[in-house]
């Protein structure tokens, strides 16, 4: 939930993030692949657009949340190395597989309902209640217009479910 709060990637974008791809010195995050399910397994595809092929500004919470990842990772994958699957994902099931997108969801409306927040889903943490431009290149969309035509009448709502949210969740 972190890297969606921060930075509004989609949840297949999320999964898909491979270590390679991030650059934590220059607090860059380079989207080049999805997670996606074919033909029964997981695999990692390019993203659908060239604008959703982007790199995407970190910010410091974001950045310090994935240090923290990364070294916890570290200290699994040496400690489960005879079991370990190595994926080089940044978001792993415990022994270097990728997350299901199922399970994520799942937990998510389980951190939703504990926190008392109004229904929301995964995809929602989308919107920060910022500029239109800047959600737009954010989300990777290629123009202001389809950010307004897909999101316009639930961004004034969601921005606020969404700072809220990541406001529990930051501390």
């Amino acid at each position: 939930m972190v890297l969606a709060i921060g930075t509004g990637m989609r949840l297949g974008e999320i999964l898909g993030a491979q270590w390679r791809n991030v650059d934590l010195e220059r607090k860059v995050l380079r989207v080049a692949s999805t997670l996606s399910y074919v033909d029964g397994e997981f695999t990692f595809t390019a993203p659908k657009t060239s604008c959703a092929r982007r790199s995407v500004d970190l910010p410091d919470t974001v950045v310090a949340f994935l240090r923290k990842l990364r070294k916890e990772q570290t200290q699994r994958k040496m400690a489960y190395r005879d079991v370990w699957d190595e994926h080089d994902v940044v978001f792993d099931d415990g022994i270097g597989q990728p997350l299901s997108p199922w399970t994520v969801s799942a937990d998510f409306r389980r951190v939703v309902a504990e926190l008392g927040l109004p229904r929301t889903r995964f995809h929602d943490l989308r919107h920060a209640g910022v500029h239109v431009k800047a959600v737009s290149e954010r989300l990777g969309h290629s123009s202001t217009s389809f950010t307004m035509d897909t999101y316009a009448a639930s961004i004034p709502s969601m921005g606020r479910t969404a700072a809220d949210a990541a406001d529990q969740l930051f501390g």
